[in-house]
């Protein structure tokens, strides 16, 4: 697989969720890959990885969500602004049952999201990427709330300047390897892998290949995955990039083709 045109060695990556399931996988990829010479990672706590490319950075979102609100740059906002990053790495997320309500659930799930992608884009970079892990499903016309938080957030994304964002979106995530385990999605997770696997490429995907999908999307670049036949732009009219700026989204099934190129 070709690397995307113009820098295919040397670059930078942040990564914003290096703690959660699809994270932990994501960074331990982008660590070992050889696009990337330096990953900063940031987030609320360590992620307990000791590596020469890393850097890790403690942030606080409460705060970085008021700087976006009031368009400040910041402390928190400059944190991630300063590293001018290549490619910027989302994997942020949580329940409602973790977050205590809706209200908070949201703000985690996309404010702090939005915040962050705001934060770190780099205007004079003209290949910067932007790539975030949503969810099958995803559209802000949902009457329920984890759909509409990540089509919501996906348009928000979707809507900055980016040259390139990548929307992907998984089905039922396997082998997560969550520090608390959760008893209804360890439930469903057996009824995916055994059953709805062997039916659709859309069911689930393991973690590792979500990861992977995300690595080589942004290893290859926009042009690439076109030629590859994978992803398309998302629909709906709460999308509305700048022109010029590509925008591509990627099903479950698209994901596993993604991940398994060489």
């Amino acid at each position: 697989m070709s690397e995307r045109a113009g820098s295919p060695s040397g670059m930078s990556a942040i990564i914003i969720g290096a703690t959660g399931a699809v994270g932990k996988q994501l960074l331990a990829a982008l660590l070992d890959a050889q696009t990337y010479t330096s990953v900063h990672a940031f987030g609320r706590r360590p992620t307990g990885v000791t590596h020469s490319k890393l850097t890790e950075h403690t942030l606080d979102f409460e705060k970085l969500y008021e700087e976006a609100q009031n368009n400040s740059d910041g402390e928190e906002s400059k944190k991630l602004s300063e590293v001018g990053a290549d490619s910027i790495f989302i994997t942020l997320g949580t329940t409602r049952a973790q977050a205590g309500s809706a209200a908070k659930f949201e703000r985690i799930d996309r404010e702090y999201v939005l915040a962050a992608a705001k934060a770190a884009l780099e205007t004079s970079k003209t290949g910067q990427q932007l790539l975030y892990c949503s969810s099958a499903g995803s559209t802000s016309s949902s009457p329920f709330l984890y759909p509409k938080s990540k089509g919501l957030t996906e348009e928000g994304l979707a809507n900055l300047s980016y040259p390139q964002t990548f929307l992907f979106r998984p089905g039922m995530l396997q082998n997560p390897q969550r520090e608390q385990e959760r008893l209804m999605e360890r439930v469903a997770e057996v009824f995916v892998k055994g059953i709805l696997n062997r039916i659709t490429d859309n069911a689930g995907m393991d973690v590792k290949d979500v990861a992977k999908s995300m690595l080589n999307a942004s290893r290859i670049g926009a042009e690439s995955v076109k030629q590859h036949d994978l992803g398309s732009a998302p629909q709906g009219k709460g999308f509305n990039p700048f022109e010029g700026r590509s925008v591509t989204a990627f099903t479950n099934s698209e994901m596993k083709k993604l991940a398994a190129l060489p």
